[in-house]
């Protein structure tokens, strides 16, 4: 796998992330643990309850738990997340490299899945996604949609800069990217221009002294003037504390995870919704 490479696989689900309405309790194939913790504790199954705090109110029991379900290299395979009588599947597919090369979302009223496809330099090269839609009164009732994206690249300037083409599936190129190195290879800057529009979108990062990101800033005018930040805290052994996010100035979302002192396993996560005052927390036990 080439630095690049390596670069564009480890960057791809933050940067859709970013570029969604914020709603950090969308489960991603990326758990706050890292793989090689979850391979070496022979973690297979972590399942937990929620409960939850309302603005002027104490924490409350809830009916809803989730769990997480990890394959024999340590990377997530499979969520449930479990509400009132409605369950939420996700399942997570990767190749030999552990690259993501599916992804499906499905409740009893939908489907949601991608694809992807990529090179030999583990770049990704073509990502599909199919939307389905059930009927509760007719349960033969499928409609569906399909979308694809191609891409395609070019290194330049001593392999400092990238540029990335994505394509329809017709093949039109309608979207440029350029992602800027530093000298560890390291994506500092990335600038993103729709081809028929004048939109463009930047997005800088910025690392701690252990090479993790520290924060993230994105400005947009593709679709709406806009200014997204996240910034990143971390505990002394480089995991994730919390997750601050902004829009515009505004904080709009929070996320903390809360470790066992003695084992290194998370005993909560945390999430927060300052614009209404309500905390979620899932308190994980069973290991």
């Amino acid at each position: 796998m080439s630095k690049i490479g390596v670069i564009i696989i480890i960057f791809l689900p933050f940067l859709v992330f970013a570029q969604k309405r914020i709603n950090i309790t969308e489960i991603t194939h990326d758990f706050f643990l890292p793989p090689s913790f979850i391979k070496t504790h022979n973690i297979i199954k972590i399942s937990g309850e929620f409960s939850q705090k309302k603005r002027n109110d104490i924490i409350r029991e809830s009916n809803a738990k989730r769990i997480y379900y990890f394959n024999d290299s340590g990377f997530l395979q499979k969520a449930e997340e479990i509400k009132n009588k409605d369950t939420t599947y996700y399942f997570f597919e990767y190749d030999r490299s552990n690259n993501l090369v599916q992804s499906v979302k499905k409740n009893r009223h939908s489907k949601l899945m991608l694809n992807y496809s990529y090179d030999s330099l583990d770049r990704i090269t073509k990502e599909q996604m199919t939307q389905a839609y059930y009927s509760m009164k007719d349960p033969t009732y499928e409609s569906t949609v399909t979308e694809e994206k191609q891409f395609s690249y070019q290194a330049f300037l001593n392999d400092r800069q990238l540029k990335r083409f994505t394509h329809n599936s017709e093949g039109s190129t309608y979207r440029e990217e350029i992602l800027y190195l530093d000298s560890n290879d390291r994506i500092i800057k990335e600038n993103s221009r729709l081809l028929r529009t004048s939109g463009i979108k930047t997005t800088h990062y910025y690392y701690n002294a252990n090479s993790l990101i520290d924060s993230v800033i994105i400005v947009s005018n593709q679709f709406q003037p806009e200014t997204i930040k996240v910034i990143n805290e971390y505990d002394d052994y480089n995991r994730i504390l919390a997750r601050h996010f902004f829009r515009n100035k505004e904080q709009t979302a929070e996320q903390q995870i809360i470790y066992n002192q003695d084992n290194g396993k998370i005993n909560y996560i945390l999430e927060r919704d300052p614009l209404n005052d309500f905390i979620s927390i899932l308190k994980l036990e069973a290991y």
